[in-house]
């Protein structure tokens, strides 16, 4: 589960920390400070892992332009580098074995006995990629990758060729025993680390087995704890039991695996750290792993990606007919054109729902009428007994429609989830939802969310990323946190401040109190103009 993203040389952003994502994040700021890049980020990832690709970021897509890779480096940076990272919780008892093809390729295999990479219960584990420009062109390549996990971290360092050039793990220069590289993969954002035999091929031994490129290392380096007469395989299936594990649970993990590192726990290290020869396996034991954390991340940003539903800033506007479809639609598109498609695509029973979903929630429905193969969009406001169409209702219905029905769309997913299913979420990231709206009908969409994040479980969560200058969306929900209504870990703020154009974005944190009140670091008055 995706917990957190930090963005380092992404436009306007030098550095922004890890932005927790809560149920709502609510993300605010002056016009220009970032604050859409970052929105954009995930439609971003969304394109990026949607298509086959030869790079992990399609900057230019079906959802979002960024134009390249030059025009997303910030301006702000000496150094000619962007770095896009990720916090996840990796579940422990997952069954994805992941398997070397002769090609190098990552297989992942549902396999029921699957080995597990850590001793604890899930663990929280970061991982991030950096890009440089390379010289004489506008594309980027894939210069370091790192990995965290209990306070510790491997990365690998990388050439414009993809060529392995460096090694670090827990801060110590690892010696590489062989030539390694990456390479991309078609659908993953997160490269395929490979071990490249003496003549530049790939090492197929190396990839035949699903130890990984770098268990040669770990092998060598646990090779002094084995008796004299233990056999190659005896020594091998030792390695394959090591988990990573915390300090103290490592400690004891690793001296039942090896006996005979008893002697060196027992007169080594100062209190409270590690003694140095645990040290030297937990290091080669993180980078023996990293493969595994990669492609877990990958199968992670996959799902994520594909839960994202991006609405645009400036949606379509309504026409008085429309060519009718028979097209079956899942999703609303960013700009809203397919909304009567959407309708129309609905049964009966289904239109029933969203009709009266929609008149208890924000008090009006839309209807689908069809005529002589066109169709035309009707509301009727709550109350009132004549219809209008959407063409002569004026701007505001128009744009909150395509945000009514997705929220609507991605509730009925979250209801019809068989017990047996995977967790399948909703990430609805909107750029400025109040467009054309008055201010209660401003605080009535943000009902609406709330009302969404209150029927959420674990097994469908929907869940908001909302840009917006709305102060009365603001206040809205401090309101409803103040009620009762949402809880305050379910709601955070997010604030992108430029003091100019000549400074980079500054990222604040913010959260409401029990009473409803932002706290943290909130800039007073930041909604008034100065005096």
């Amino acid at each position: 589960m995706l917990k957190s993203v930090r963005l380092s040389g992404f436009r306007s952003i030098e550095e922004s920390g890890w932005i927790d994502l809560a149920p709502i994040t609510v993300v605010l700021g002056k016009n220009s400070s970032g604050k859409s890049s970052f929105l954009r980020l995930f439609p971003l990832l969304k394109q990026s892992l949607n298509e086959e690709t030869k790079e992990p970021i399609l900057w230019y897509g079906r959802l979002v332009d960024f134009g390249s890779f030059s025009e997303t480096l910030s301006k702000f940076r000496e150094v000619g580098e962007l770095s896009i990272g990720f916090r996840a919780e990796i579940a422990t008892n997952r069954r994805r074995e992941v398997v070397y093809s002769s090609s190098g390729e990552q297989l992942r295999l549902y396999l029921p006995g699957a080995r597990r990479l850590f001793i604890q219960e899930n663990v929280i584990v970061d991982a991030s990629l950096t890009f440089r420009k390379r010289e004489g062109g506008e594309s980027a390549y894939v210069s370091a990758i790192m990995v965290a996990v209990f306070d510790s971290e491997v990365r690998l360092e990388i050439d414009p060729s993809g060529n392995i050039t460096r090694a670090v793990s827990c801060g110590v220069e690892v010696v590489l025993d062989r030539p390694y590289r990456i390479e991309n993969l078609r659908r993953g954002f997160f490269p395929a680390i490979k071990s490249i035999a003496q003549d530049d091929s790939v090492d197929i031994e190396a990839m035949m087995n699903s130890d990984g490129p770098f268990f040669s290392l770990l092998l060598k380096n646990t090779d002094y704890l084995h008796h004299g007469n233990t056999s190659a395989k005896r020594r091998r299936d030792l390695a394959r039991r090591l988990r990573l594990a915390s300090e103290e649970s490592f400690i004891n993990h690793v001296s039942k695996i090896y006996p005979s590192l008893s002697k060196y726990v027992a007169g080594e290290g100062d209190s409270g750290s590690m003694p140095a020869k645990c040290s030297e396996i937990f290091r080669y034991a993180l980078l023996k792993f990293m493969p595994d954390l990669l492609a877990q991340f990958n199968v992670e940003l996959d799902r994520f990606a594909g839960s994202v539903r991006y609405l645009a800033p400036v949606r379509a506007t309504a026409s008085r007919y429309y060519r009718f479809q028979e097209l079956a639609v899942d999703e609303i598109d960013p700009l809203g054109d397919n909304v009567p498609m959407f309708i129309n695509s609905l049964s009966y029973n289904e239109r029933v729902a969203l009709e009266t979903w929609m008149t208890n929630s924000l008090g009006f429905k839309v209807q689908a009428r069809r005529s002589e193969g066109h169709t035309a969009l009707i509301v009727r406001e709550e109350g009132s007994e004549s219809d209008r169409n959407l063409a002569d209702t004026g701007f505001g219905y128009s744009q909150v429609l395509p945000i009514v029905l997705q929220i609507w769309k991605s509730l009925q997913i979250k209801e019809k989830i068989q017990p047996n299913e995977t967790n399948r979420s909703s990430i609805i990231a909107i750029e400025q939802p109040e467009l054309h709206l008055h201010p209660r009908f401003q605080a009535l969409l943000a009902d609406v969310f709330a009302d969404a994040i209150r029927h959420s479980d674990e097994r469908g969560n929907v869940s908001f990323i909302i840009e917006t200058h709305s102060e009365h969306i603001v206040n809205r929900l401090g309101a409803l946190v103040a009620k009762g209504l949402l809880r305050e870990d379910q709601v955070t703020v997010v604030l992108f401040d430029k003091e100019s154009p000549t400074k980079p974005t500054i990222v604040r944190r913010s959260y409401f109190n029990k009473e409803g009140v932002l706290e943290g670091d909130w800039p007073f008055g930041f909604f008034l103009p100065e005096a």
